[in-house]
Formats: C-alpha cells, sequence, structure tokens
C-alpha cells in the first residue's frame, strides 16, 4: 500500500480490483483506502472511460463506490473527506492525442 504503512500493492484501483476477484474483503479495502496517500486527478479529455481515470487518485473510490457498490454511504463521505486534506487538486490536462 502507499499508505501510512508504507507497503505498496500497486495502485489504489488495483485494491478495487483485488477486491472484485475476491482477494480482499470489502471491509479491507475499505480500510485501506482510509489510509491511501491519493495523487491528485488528472482531468483528461478523451474517447474511452478508462482513459478518464487516474488509478491511484480518488477516481479509485469513486469506481469502488458508485460502480461497484464496495463502500458504504458512510465509508464513502468518510473516505473522499479524509483524503481532501490530503490531496492538492490539479488541473485539466491535455489528452495523449493533443499531447502528440
Amino acid at each position: 500500500m502507499t499508505g501510512a504503512e508504507g507497503h505498496h500493492d500497486g495502485t489504489a484501483l488495483d485494491l478495487v480490483l483485488h477486491t472484485l476477484a475476491g482477494e480482499l474483503t470489502p471491509e479491507e479495502l475499505t480500510s485501506r483506502l482510509r489510509q491511501w496517500v491519493y495523487l491528485p486527478r488528472r482531468r483528461v479529455y478523451a474517447t474511452l472511460p478508462q482513459e478518464f481515470l487516474t488509478p491511484d487518485s480518488l477516481d479509485a473510490v469513486d469506481v469502488a463506490y458508485f460502480t461497484y457498490g464496495l463502500l458504504t454511504d458512510d465509508d464513502y463521505v468518510e473516505i473522499i473527506e479524509s483524503a481532501a486534506v490530503r490531496t492538492p487538486p490539479s488541473g485539466p490536462v491535455p489528452s495523449t492525442r493533443e499531447r502528440r
């Protein structure tokens, strides 16, 4: 995990995928996401949904909650609010196509 404990399990989005695969329980996911040090969200203008995601940002928390229902309402709010204090906002960046 990239968090207070200093371990690394890939990205926050990887934790969501490990939970979907049955390798983590939703409770373990919630615990790890609470401690995660998130990168700023990248704002990308892209044609495919996965191009919008920053795997180590709060995008992973949104996917866990909105797409897969892996977090409770209270857990989602707590994770987002506590991470907002530690995660600086980011502005828009051009898509890969625009940078070529």
